[in-house]
């Protein structure tokens, strides 16, 4: 599954990007949170697309479906737990 992680990050970043689907993002986000939660890559998504903090922040400040700032909302809550956890780990 590691593998293939670069490559769905790929897919589900231009789905998060289609401004045209809301239902889309909402899948694409949680399908995200899940691929972090499964495969314990939290830091690999920040490292390989720098901008897609950014992203998911515009979501919570500007997204009109309640879906898609939910699924947003979800994966930045877990993603900044997971980190704590990781920076606890390291220090």
């Amino acid at each position: 599954m590691q593998s293939t992680v670069p490559e769905l990050l790929l897919i589900l970043l231009d789905m998060l990007n289609d401004s045209g689907a809301p239902a889309q993002r909402g899948f694409a986000l949680w399908t995200l949170g899940q691929l972090v939660e499964n495969t314990g890559s939290v830091v690999t998504p920040y490292q390989k697309f720098p901008t897609l903090l950014d992203t998911l922040l515009s979501f919570l400040k500007t997204e009109q479906q309640h879906f898609v700032r939910l699924a947003a909302n979800i994966f930045l809550a877990y993603w900044l737990q997971i980190f704590q956890i990781v920076i606890e780990i390291l220090s």
